[in-house]
């Protein structure tokens, strides 16, 4: 059975490589030569290597099929946490947070370029109300924008420590599960190269059915193990594929731990000195729309007052002019005096002329009636 030959891939940024891919090869190359100084032993482990290998018993099958189990099952509860810290880890609150505060700043700069137009001192009063309200919901807001970030902070650089750690059991491991590979494969191949070979003669020259069976069955154990080693090699594998990635993992929380840190240093008081620029800028506006609309009042009651001042004046000259009574006044009442006058001549006139011609009527009907009264006397005289 082939071995297996354990590398990690080699990265090499080229000339246009972004920060990121630059990180990452280095990354690998780091956690590459640590692997290959591991895969390395010292003369001690050596000696603890060969040590070991006397001591396993490839006619136990149990040996065989149990070699190397303790590291395995170590790396698998390994692998589990790291799996349960990579798995657990949400990212993607950060960029929530982040996209939270930029929306908020961005409807500030909208609230404060579209107010609307303010026509009268009560409209600017309201509007620097609003403007006020706008800027605690916004500052509010950055404030537990904040507050969750440095809570993602101290997380992240709790998990950055638990990496760190994880990152050095796994070398352990893998050093580990090294000199199981080590160990087995030199005892194979003494085995193979020894006993092995020996019963293998001896079959051969005895020909005997016990010799045969023994040759057989102590190859079906250098077998066996030799595929219980293949297993620990892939096992080795997954500790060497892991190692890049806790490492990887561990960069990118070093490097949101650093955005954290430079936005609430930096961003944050950055768009908070925004806010109150803006606020600065808009009560200038503010005053000065004020301003104007007290310029345009003024102007408004000096034009007003002087147009009052016009038609008084006049209407007061007019008025001044005029005497007590109109003459016209005064030439329609003597007409009308005068036309009374006549009216009233004319009438004692007529009445004077019916007078004497009722006074002529009465003096002949006195007459006329002493006529009839002699007339009557005389007759009766007779």
């Amino acid at each position: 059975m082939s071995n297996i030959t354990l590398e990690l891939p080699k990265t090499t940024p080229g000339e246009n490589a972004t920060s990121v891919e630059v990180a990452e090869a280095n990354v690998l190359k780091e956690v590459s030569d640590t692997m290959q100084r591991i895969a390395q032993l010292q003369p001690e482990e050596q000696q603890q290597v060969t040590s070991f290998a006397q001591q396993i018993d490839l006619h136990n099958s149990e040996i065989i099929t149990r070699y190397g189990e303790t590291a395995q099952q170590k790396l698998e509860t390994f692998t589990n946490g790291a799996l349960e810290g990579v798995v657990g880890r949400d990212v993607g609150e950060i960029g929530d947070l982040l996209a939270e505060m930029s929306v908020n700043i961005k409807d500030f700069d909208k609230d404060v370029e579209n107010g609307g137009i303010f026509g009268a001192f009560r409209s600017v009063k309201k509007k620097a109300e609003i403007m006020r309200v706008k800027y605690t919901e916004v500052a509010g807001s950055l404030e537990r924008v904040k507050k969750e970030l440095l809570g993602q902070r101290t997380t992240l650089l709790v998990d950055i420590k638990m990496l760190d750690e994880m990152y050095q059991q796994n070398l352990e491991y893998y050093k580990e599960l090294t000199m199981y590979i080590l160990a087995g494969k030199q005892k194979l191949e003494e085995t193979r190269n020894g006993e092995l070979a020996d019963l293998k003669r001896k079959a051969e020259i005895t020909g005997a059915q016990e010799d045969a069976f023994l040759y057989s069955d102590l190859k079906d154990q250098c077998e066996n193990f030799e595929k219980q080693l293949y297993d620990l090699e892939l096992t080795r594998a997954v500790c060497l594929q892991t190692a890049p990635q806790i490492r990887l993992v561990q960069k990118t929380d070093e490097q949101l731990a650093r955005k954290i840190q430079s936005s609430v240093n930096n961003t944050i008081p950055i768009w908070k000195q925004k806010i109150a620029v803006a606020l600065a800028i808009q009560h200038n506006e503010d005053a000065a729309k004020m301003q104007k609309q007290i310029t345009d009042l003024t102007s408004q009651m000096m034009e007003e007052t002087a147009r009052k001042l016009h038609t008084s004046t006049v209407a007061a000259a007019k008025e001044s002019e005029r005497g007590i009574i109109d003459i016209e006044a005064i030439k329609v009442s003597n007409t009308e005096l005068l036309a009374t006058i006549d009216d009233v001549l004319t009438i004692q006139e007529e009445g004077r002329k019916k007078r004497a011609a009722a006074e002529a009527e009465l003096r002949k009907a006195e007459e006329d009636l002493q006529q009839k009264l002699i007339g009557a006397s005389q007759r009766a005289g007779r």
